[in-house]
């Protein structure tokens, strides 16, 4: 085997393409090629170790990260260890303290003596505890010094254990020990040498440990070691600062009494005092205070002791901070004191502490808001009287400027509000939104308050920013009880807010009858209107109140008053269709022509709305029945559209112009005729209505009635002399209109009233060629009856005759015929009536234009007759009748095809009986003759026909294929037994060709049975040689039973079996063996077949002969045998095989190679196999 492996050999398919015996020798250039490869696969592989090497750093990178976790998991799994073996040691000193074992000999005498001796359990543990890791032993000793067991630490020590030995956190023992109060763990430890001033976890000593979890005990023990008391965290907390915060009172004051720092800060320069004060530590706050710390130290903030104590109700931390003098004033950064802090959070006892000690009642925050303001907000009564008593001021304001009687009324806090009027609190006072305290309760509906605050002289007139007095804030919503009252007080009734409305605006808004009538007593003035221009009248109207609206005019309000848009009460009435209102204005005088900006009257909107007693009430008035609105339309136009016909009628009567028109046009007839109003119509003609005006369309009555389809209303507008043939702007007439809508009753009065039969719309389409079109043959009759002209074109060019065909409306062409239409016209595409005809397949029609004339020879622009186009419809009855009048029967098309041809193709046989019989030419066909055709599509009885007038079966059409020979290869025995017995003595080499590629055994039958001689000769050696090649086994086998020669040769001696062994067809192989054939033919190149199987690498055909008893030494023209090409290719079956059969492997080449020389030299596996051949092994 060489380095890559056995090198691959090119495998040989064909007799031609295998190797001489120059290749033998050339394998050696092959090897050098395969050498070459594997040298590009080596460079190759270079380029990967190098992309490899590249990639390395990132490899590395990956490795650190992988180790980092790798410690991480290690640190975890000896804390378990650790554990694990805590809880094994109780077990060990167990099994120890049993042992009476002596101690092991020395190695020496010499060394015997030198040994101390230990008792077995000492041993015992000092070889576990040696044998445990440092860090496992470290975890021991924290847990030792944890629990407190000192037995445990002085093992550990003495095993070697380090004191400073520190867990994953960074604390050491004596930290566990601190924080766990162990003072007996404390001291062995201390006595072994433990650093008291180690720094662990966020930066803490042992002595910030035993402080922060209060054990005085231990803080007393560390600092007599010598640990630094004033010694500061990461967050710069000392022990003394731990201890204040946790209220460890104790641990404070042993760190006090050894010299503590008391005002030492952390970074957020929180004080011990601070946050003992925080943490509501009483004694710790003494003890502090005691040792000096200042009582007022603020942190960043601003926050005191004090303040911070009376935030969080620390009562005992604010009596003790007040009684040490701390300041009673100092504010944070919010300016909030300690009384505001108290207040705002509702701490009774710290307020009453801080005011009995003197707290500044008037202190105010950055807001400006003070304890009372604070106190009543928060609806503290109690706070709010100890606040009064000590002379809070009652006009303090907050943010929003309320004072405290407005922040308690808002608040609803009816005992704050008593005390505040009872000490003589302003009831005037005004807030941001100038809103008093009898503004407020009037917008509550307080009736009692608003009631009190009037009996303490509040301004019953004050108004707000708004410009809103109390009567308008009651009027607005507040219970009427409220209303009458401060209308009793004397409060303006027509005071005017920001809006310039007033309360009787407002109340006339809200449809509050009772109240406008009390502002009306009061003297309101009726007439005032809001800023939009709209007097209370106005709105009464507007709101449909007709209580409020009778007692406003009761009162003399102006009824002609408009609003900004020109808008009378009586507009606004008659909009609504209130008849009611509409009649006491009207008897009040109302002025009925007045418009609004629209221009519209109350006669244009009570016509709109369909309000017919108004509309009759303001014609009684005198309303103008013409009046015109912006649109340009009357009174008449709009009572039209909507189809009133009582309101129409009473216009008209009143002399309404008929004739008016809108902006589009329209006048009223118009509109009525759209609306189909018919009694409207009637009417309007009556009155002269001119029935031929058009809108901007250029449509008139007549023309919208046609569209509609209303015969009888079309036949009024006639008799009162409408035009027929006004068009519209698409150029339609009411005629063309007529067809298009097929209204055939229309179309006869029309042209009863001589309306233009040759009218032409916008498309160039005469009435009769539209009616054609949509297939109306009541309409087409009626138009022809009235003269019609029969060869007018339509848009697309055809005429009426084409566009019948189209629609196949056969009793239209008859008629068009009748009338003389052009049986040769065409359209744009060149295409005749008959064309027409036969694409549609109708026959009468065929019949009805060929009696009429109809050129039968005529050819379409893709070069098809009409003949040819009737066939290829498959329309036998079409045909038959061409075939009465056609004298060209093979004309082709485009593509060559005939008439014949094309009914041979779908299998018309019918067709191709008559045109065999009218004499179409049988080989006619410029790529494909009828023959060709039928064979190729398998219609076996229209080939027989073909046949029989004379057909070649081997005459090959445009350089194809012969009919034969297509049948043949496709297998097509019967068709193929049919030409076979009209071929002639010159085809016999077309035959023999035809034979050779035959498809299938049936084929083959059907060649012996019409040409034995032939398929016996050298055309069935030939067929037989192919099919041997070809692998087709079925042909192979019936051209053996028929009796061909199995030996058969060609002109390079190759027999059948060789053909085989080239392809490989093991099957075909047998057969033939099994026919007689003989394997020891030698072909031109001396081989027999085993010899040219093995060199062409089919091991299945070497296999088959080799069963079948062939010489097995047998040498080609070089002494090649079949052992060598096995060797040579490694092909270990059929070298074993061969073996097994006698084959001599000492046999020499040409060139003097054995078959082993030819293993050796590609280095295959048959090597092995050839050397051990006569040997057990190889047995």
């Amino acid at each position: 085997m060489s380095l890559f492996g056995q090198a691959p050999r090119t495998t040989t398919t064909t007799a031609a393409a295998a190797p001489t015996r120059a290749d033998g020798d050339g394998a050696d250039a092959e090897e050098a090629a395969w050498l070459a490869r594997g040298a590009a696969w080596l460079q190759e592989l270079g380029r990967r170790l190098a992309e490899e090497r590249s990639g390395r750093r990132r490899a590395e990178l990956r490795l650190e990260e992988q180790q980092r976790a790798l410690d991480e998991r290690v640190a975890r799994v000896e804390e378990s260890l650790q554990r694990a073996l805590e809880g094994l040691m109780p077990k060990v000193e167990e099994l120890l303290g049993k042992h009476r074992a002596d101690p092991p000999p020395a190695h020496s005498p010499a060394q015997a003596q030198q040994q101390p001796t230990a008792s077995p359990s000492a041993q015992g543990t000092a070889l576990i505890l040696q044998q445990a890791s440092p860090l496992a032993n470290g975890a021991s000793l924290h847990e030792a010094a944890a629990r407190g067991d000192v037995a445990t630490l002085r093992r550990l020590l003495a095993a070697g254990t380090r004191v400073g030995q520190r867990d994953a956190r960074g604390d050491t023992a004596l930290h566990a020990a601190a924080t766990g109060g162990q003072a007996g763990a404390l001291e062995a430890l201390l006595a072994a040498g433990a650093d008291a001033n180690a720094c662990g976890r966020a930066g803490r000593s042992p002595l910030h440990g035993a402080a922060a979890a209060g054990h005085a005990d231990a803080v007393a023990l560390l600092a007599a070691a010598g640990a630094a008391l004033d010694a500061r965290d990461a967050r710069g907390a000392t022990a003394l600062a731990l201890a204040a915060s946790g209220a460890h009172a104790p641990a404070a004051a042993a760190l006090l009494e050894r010299g503590a720092a008391p005002d030492a800060a952390d970074r957020d320069a929180r004080s011990p005092l601070l946050l003992a004060a925080r943490a509501g530590a009483a004694d710790a706050a003494d003890a502090l205070l005691r040792h000096g710390a200042a009582a007022d130290a603020a942190d960043r903030a601003g926050e005191t002791p004090l303040l911070a104590a009376a935030k969080a109700a620390h009562l005992g931390v604010v009596a003790c901070l007040v009684g040490r003098g701390a300041h009673l004033e100092a504010a944070d950064k919010d300016g909030e004191t300690c009384l505001l802090a108290a207040v705002k959070r509702g701490h009774v006892d710290v307020v009453q502490c801080l005011l009995e000690n003197g707290a500044d009642v008037e202190a105010a925050d950055k807001e400006g808001e003070t304890s009372l303001v604070w106190a009543v907000k928060g609806g503290q009564s109690e706070m709010v009287k100890w606040l009064l008593e000590k002379g809070a001021n009652l006009e303090a304001h907050d943010k929003e400027g309320e004072t405290p009687l407005v922040s308690a009324l808002k608040r609803r806090s009816v005992e704050i509000f008593t005390w505040l009027l009872e000490k003589g609190a302003n009831v005037d006072a005004a807030d941001k939104t100038g809103e008093t305290s009898l503004i407020y309760a009037v917008k509550q509906g307080n009736v009692e308050i608003v009631k009190c605050l009037l009996e303490k002289g509040a301004n019953v007139d004050a108004i707000d920013k708004e410009g809103e007095t109390s009567l308008t804030r009651a009027v607005k919503g507040a219970p009427s009880e409220i209303v009458k009252y401060l209308l009793d007080k004397g409060a303006n009734v027509d005071a005017i807010d920001k809006n310039g409305e007033t309360p009787l605006v407002y109340a006339v808004k809200q449809g509050n009858a009772e109240i406008v009538k009390w502002l009306l007593e009061k003297g309101a003035n009726v007439d005032a209107a809001d800023k939009e221009g709209e007097s209370s009248f106005i709105c009464a109207v507007k709101g449909g109140h007709s209580e409020i609206v009778k007692c406003l005019l009761d009162k003399g309000a102006n009824v002609d008053v408009a609003d900004k848009n020109g808008e009378t009460p009586l507009l606004f009435t008659v909009k609504r269709g209130n008849a009611e209102i509409a009649e006491w204005l009207l008897e009040k005088g109302a002025y009925v022509d007045a418009a609004d900006k629209e221009g519209e009257t109350s006669l244009t909107y009570a016509v709109k709305g369909g309000h017919s007693d108004i509309v009759k009430w303001l014609l009684e008035k005198g309303a103008n029945v013409d009046a015109v609105d912006k649109n340009g339309e009357t009174p008449l136009l709009y009572t039209v559209k909507r189809g009133n016909t009582e309101i129409a009628k009473w216009l008209v009567e009143k002399g309404a112009n008929v004739d008016a028109v809108d902006k589009e046009g329209e006048t009223s007839l118009l509109c009525a005729v759209k609306g189909g109003h018919r009694d409207i119509v009637k009417c309007l003609l009556e009155r002269g209505a001119s029935v031929d005006a058009a809108d901007k369309n250029g449509e008139t009555s007549l023309v919208y009635t046609v569209q509609q389809g209303d015969t009888e209303l079309a036949k009024w507008l006639l008799d009162k002399g409408a035009s027929t043939d006004t068009t519209d702007k698409e150029g339609e007439t009411s005629l063309v209109c007529a067809v298009k809508g097929e209204y055939s009753e229309i179309v006869e009065l029309l042209l009863e009233k001589k309306a233009n039969v040759e009218a032409i719309h916008k498309d160039g389409e005469t009435p009769l060629v539209y009616a054609v079109k949509h297939e109306n043959c009541e309409i087409v009759k009626c138009l022809l009856e009235n003269g019609a002209n029969v060869e007018a074109r339509g848009k697309e060019g055809e005429t009426p005759l084409l566009c019948a065909l189209k629609g196949q409306q056969g009793q239209i062409v008859k008629w068009l015929l009748e009338k003389g239409a052009n049986v040769e016209a065409r359209d744009k595409n060149g295409e005749t009536p008959l064309r027409y005809a036969v694409k549609h397949g109708n026959t009468e029609i065929v019949k009805c234009l060929l009696e009429n004339g109809a050129n039968v020879e005529e050819i379409g622009k893709e070069g098809e007759t009409l003949l040819l186009l009737a066939v290829k419809r498959g329309n036998t009855e079409i045909v038959r009748c061409l075939l009465e009048k056609v004298v060209k029967l093979d004309a082709t098309d485009k593509e060559g095809e005939t008439p014949l041809v094309c009914a041979v193709k779908d299998g018309h046989k019918e067709i191709v009986v008559w045109l065999l019989e009218k004499g179409a030419n049988v080989e006619m066909g410029i790529k494909v003759s009828p023959l060709l055709m039928a064979v190729t599509n398998k219609r076996s009885e229209i080939v027989k026909l073909l046949l029989q007038k004379g057909a070649s079966p081997t005459r090959q059409c445009n350089n194809s294929d012969s009919p034969l020979y297509v049948a043949s290869k496709a297998g097509s025995a019967d068709i193929v037994k049919e030409m076979i017995r009209v071929v002639s003595e010159s085809d016999l080499t077309e035959v023999s060709r035809c034979l050779k590629n035959a498809s299938n055994a049936e084929v083959v039958w059907s060649f012996a049975d019409g040409l034995r001689d032939l398929v016996l000769g050298r055309a069935g050696e030939e067929a037989l040689l192919q099919s041997a090649s070809d692998g087709r086994l079925d042909v192979l086998e019936a051209l053996l039973q028929v009796g061909v020669n199995p030996n058969a040769c060609d002109t390079f001696g190759d027999s059948a079996l060789h053909n085989t062994c080239y392809k490989g067809h093991s099957s075909c192989l047998k057969k033939l063996l099994e026919a007689g054939a003989d394997p020891s033919v030698k072909n031109a190149r001396a081989e027999t077949a085993i010899i040219s199987a093995a060199r062409c690498r089919n091991s299945k055909c070497v296999i088959a002969l080799i069963e079948g008893g062939v010489e097995v030494n047998a040498v080609d023209g070089d002494s090649y045998t079949a052992l060598h090409w096995s060797a040579h290719y490694g092909n270990l079956e059929c070298v074993r095989m061969l073996l097994r059969k006698g084959a001599d492997k000492n046999l020499k080449t040409s060139m003097g190679k054995t078959a082993l020389d030819m293993a050796l030299k590609n280095n295959n596996v048959c090597v092995h196999i050839l050397r051990s051949h006569n040997s057990q092994a190889f047995i």
